[in-house]
């Protein structure tokens, strides 16, 4: 099999366990809001377009993570909690190596190819929007005779209160 074929074999792999894990997300988030239970189809729209939401954030977020560590920002308080480790636990005490080479050895086992986290991570943020167009388009707003936000929303869109 070609070197080719192995990559895009592991990034569908690696595409379809984010697509996974944000199901698995999205179906934690309505479980968690009683989504069998919902009254309306707005609300309905509502729940999947905030359960979609929070899936893509956490995808996009730990891609972003990916990439500030690739950076290096991290290495350095890794190796203050490696000294840290060697102060209060010397039995499990690893050899000393300076930071120089510490850094050298992390710059070599950089995460390679994790843009499907990202892209998985905007593919749920798409879904999110498509909800939150939907409940926009079915949403009726109740409007209160006491309610200044109520009053303001009512005179700022021009609708008479119900």
């Amino acid at each position: 099999m070609s070197e080719g074929r192995v990559r895009l074999i592991r990034y569908i792999v690696g595409i379809l366990v984010c697509a996974a894990l944000g199901a698995a997300i999205v179906g934690v988030y309505l479980k968690g809001h009683w989504y069998s239970i919902a009254e309306t189809q707005a609300e309905r729209y509502r729940l999947l377009c905030d359960g979609f939401t929070v899936a893509g954030v956490i995808l996009v977020a730990a891609s972003g993570l990916v990439l500030v560590y690739n950076m290096g920002l991290f290495t350095g308080l890794t190796y203050g909690l490696r000294g840290l480790k060697d102060i209060f636990l010397p039995f499990l005490q690893n050899e000393y190596v300076p930071y120089r080479e510490y850094k050298k050895q992390k710059a070599e086992k950089k995460v390679k190819n994790y843009s499907f986290i990202f892209f998985t991570g905007l593919a749920f943020l798409a879904i999110a929007i498509y909800f939150y167009v939907r409940f926009y388009g079915v949403y009726v707003p109740q409007y209160s005779q006491d309610d200044p936000v109520s009053l303001l929303y009512a005179a700022l869109t021009g609708s008479g209160m119900a």
